[in-house]
């Protein structure tokens, strides 16, 4: 069974990829500071030819396999990416950027570096499509899937990969397995594949003869583009939760953030304004501070302000008298209520 066979091979190259040569250059540090400084920017590792990119780091010419640890070598560009790609996710932890926005920046990253690899493939004149160079390509892609595996961002992997690792795996299959594979079973072991860039490698592939088996079905459409478009691209939503902001946050801003936690409401109907007449500093609620950033009424005082007022356990109080109050603090919504003069106005989302 191709399939099985295939699962096999894969894990077996991983794992003779993580054994021969200098282990360490597997190693992925977890301090982001034991990173060597990046050199390079994003536009100088891109200008880089897919030779460069995937050379190895022993200086032997690209496409030329000396020996089994040239072939599992890691290029010190693939490792300016990787260290690229930490400082991005170190950037990111230290300012305390919103987990879902981290995400789909990660996503789009790999979006376009599966684009961008996939086409240089696909489009090189001098055709790649051969075994050691599959091989070659496959363990420095395989770098940079160990480190998002390691900072559980496996799902950009899964998701915005999966057209170039099963390029790579069909590539790096031995000749002679290749050569003995059927279309279809090819179609269905790498169905990432659309059928006519399938054709497209099978057509370039360093092979002598091509063998008959591997004739496409007469119904495949000819003249389509073998190259991703940006039609794909993951679509960017705005997370509803998740948002940690600052007390010291400038009064000028806050205005404009109660007005942006409005919009992030996922239902806004529930959403209203409750006017409580008090001079009493104490209005009789018992608030809570969520670690989702949220502040929520946990108790109402019987008979105090509030009692008679359309407020209720569990509600969402979003601001007090106009000021955002999500992700601050209790203390500072104390003092938004204590510095009322006569009322308090709130702004409730009920759930």
């Amino acid at each position: 069974n191709l399939k099985q066979w295939y699962q096999r091979r894969v894990r077996a190259t991983c794992s003779t990829a993580s054994l021969v040569g200098d282990n360490r250059r597997w190693s992925m540090p977890s301090d982001p500071s034991t990173l060597s400084p990046v050199r390079e920017d994003v536009s100088s590792v891109q200008s880089r030819s897919v030779d460069d990119l995937f050379a190895s780091g022993d200086g032997s010419p690209p496409g030329t396999v000396q020996c089994r640890q040239d072939l599992t070598s890691v290029g010190p560009a693939t490792k300016r990416l990787v260290s690229l790609l930490q400082r991005m996710y170190s950037l990111g932890r230290s300012s305390k950027l919103n987990n879902g926005i981290a995400k789909q920046l990660f996503a789009s990253t790999f979006f376009f570096i599966n684009l961008t690899l996939f086409n240089t493939i696909m489009e090189s004149p001098d055709a790649l499509f051969s075994w050691d160079k599959g091989v070659r390509i496959r363990v420095q892609v395989e770098y940079i899937t160990r480190w998002a595996h390691q900072v559980q961002l496996s799902h950009c992997v899964t998701n915005h990969l999966r057209e170039l690792n099963q390029l790579l795996d069909l590539l790096s299959l031995p000749k002679r397995d290749i050569l003995s594979s059927s279309w279809s079973a090819l179609s269905r072991t790498f169905p990432a594949l659309q059928p006519h860039q399938l054709h497209h490698v099978l057509t370039n592939y360093h092979v002598a003869q091509k063998p008959l088996i591997w004739l496409p079905p007469q119904t495949m459409p000819k003249g389509a583009s073998v190259s991703l478009h940006l039609a794909s691209y993951p679509p960017l939503s705005i997370p509803t939760r998740g948002y940690k902001v600052s007390s010291d946050l400038p009064d000028l801003l806050r205005p404009i953030l109660s007005k942006l936690s409005s919009l992030l409401s996922t239902d806004t109907s529930s959403q209203f304004d409750v006017t409580i007449t008090t001079d009493d500093p104490c209005i009789g609620l018992k608030l809570k501070l969520k670690t989702s950033g949220y502040v929520i009424v946990t108790d109402i005082v019987p008979h105090s302000p509030s009692s008679g007022e359309n407020v209720k356990v569990w509600d969402h109080v979003l601001s007090i008298n106009g000021t955002c109050v999500t992700g601050t603090s209790i203390k500072f919504c104390k003092k938004l209520i204590q510095e009322s003069e006569g009322s308090v106005k709130l702004t409730i989302c009920r759930t």
